[in-house]
Order: structure tokens, then sequence, then C-alpha cells
């Protein structure tokens, strides 16, 4: 989202912006209350709807909870909440931990697949990272999978500048939201079976040649439905099997 694009925006997405900005970056801390509504509306100089609407966005995306009578606090994990997929073997079964490793930051250049799918000129600089991911429940770690993420380098040139590290701690759609002020609304994806794997995969997950896995190709979009990724990913689909969470409340 460029600037002019954001300062466009609803002014309750720009306050949640604003507030979850100050959350990560430790002004107040997990189990902290945050100021009341009508203390927010005067420093920021807007209406007490705006802000509540903007800490009801804060409590769905997870960053806060509400106690009746008492206020909003932030919760224990405020950074990230956005789970699509989750590995489990059964719908009672706990959810794998899933962990990043191995991974690249890259400039390059769209091919005609990805810059079709960014709404893009072939060859318009882009931002790739890949990431393999193990899987970590009570008997160990185990290799689950592998991804790769294009993103248009002019729109999201904030993701250059997040440090590595936080790669591995939080999703991409938390840092395009946090580094690039661009969140995701909704996504289109293609998921079908796949018996043969790009060689460089076998190589980076130590599979054999034939390997059975889920492949999905997605698109994530955000205001006024712009694409701003384009994801492959190679997933497992052994032990556990890959698991859809839909909330239609939110």
């Amino acid at each position: 989202m460029t600037p002019d694009t954001f300062s466009s925006s609803p002014a309750y997405f720009r306050l949640q912006q604003e507030l979850a900005l100050k959350i990560n970056a430790g002004q107040w801390k997990p189990g902290e209350q945050l100021p009341p509504e009508r203390t927010l509306a005067k420093e920021y100089s807007l209406s007490v709807g705006t802000v509540r609407k903007a800490m009801e966005k804060l409590v769905q995306a997870g960053y806060c909870y509400r106690v009746q009578g008492k206020g909003t606090f932030v919760t224990d994990y405020p950074t990230d909440r956005a789970v699509f997929y989750r590995m489990r073997t059964s719908f009672a079964g706990r959810d794998a931990v899933l962990i990043p490793f191995n991974i690249s930051r890259t400039e390059t250049s769209a091919d005609q697949e990805t810059a079709s799918a960014l709404n893009l000129a072939a060859g318009a600089p882009c931002i790739r990272i890949c990431r393999c991911l193990n899987g970590r429940d009570e008997k160990g770690q185990f290799t689950l999978g592998w991804t790769s993420s294009c993103f248009s380098l002019p729109m999201c040139s904030g993701l250059m500048r997040t440090p590595m590290a936080d790669f591995q701690k939080y999703s991409l759609y938390h840092l395009a939201e946090r580094d690039c002020r661009i969140p995701s609304f909704f996504c289109d994806e293609i998921l079908h079976l796949c018996m043969g794997l790009p060689p460089e995969i076998h190589a980076a997950l130590g599979l054999r040649e034939h390997a059975p896995c889920f492949e999905m190709h997605m698109i994530s979009y955000t205001y006024g439905n712009i694409p701003f990724e384009y994801r492959i990913s190679y997933v497992l689909g052994g032990q556990r099997g890959l698991m859809r969470k839909h909330d239609f409340r939110l």
C-alpha cells in the first residue's frame, strides 16, 4: 500500500495500525492496559466510535483482549494470530508448531506466471522470500515443506528492511501489514496433490524423488482487490493432514 493509499484509508484502520505498531514496539507490554477510548479519541482527534472500532479490530486480530468493566489489554502473544493452515492428525488433534528455517530474501524479476498473478509487467522488480518449514509436536521435529513468496518491490519495499530474524517469528501476512502497511483481506488459492517436486526442493527438504505432497498456489489481496503476494508452497501430507480454519464471524 502506498503512503497515499494509506492516508486515504478509513480513520479506524489508520488508528488500528498506529496502535499495533506501538504494541509491537513494546510501548505496552503483554497484560498491560491500553488507554481508555476517550483518552485515545482526544489524543488522535477522533470520535469515540472510531476509536472503539479500531480497538475491536485489534481484539479480532489477537493483539488485545477485553475485560468487561475494566478495559482493553495487550495479549501475551500480540504479534501474530493470522494462521490460515494448521497441520493435524484429526479435528481434535493438536496443531503442529511451524518452524521456518533456511530463509532467503532476494530481489528478482517477475517471471510470466508471477507477473500475471500480481498484475505486473514481465520483468518487473520483485522481492522473493523462500523458507523451509519443519513441524514440531510431542514426538519431536519433522520435515514439513517449502514455500516461496513474491511481492512487488515498489509496493512492498518495507520487507527489504525487515530484520531476517522476524521472518522466523512472524507470518508474512503480519510482516506485510506491519512493515508495508498492507493488510491481507482475502486470498485466491489452488491446491492439488503433487508427485514430483522441483530439484531444488528435493535438495532443501531431503525428500525422495516422488514424495507426495500438497502443492498450493495462492494470491493475497489488499484494499481495492489489489494483489500483493504470489505464493507457491509444497507441504508434505504424510502423517498429518492440512487443516483450513474458517471463521465467518470476523
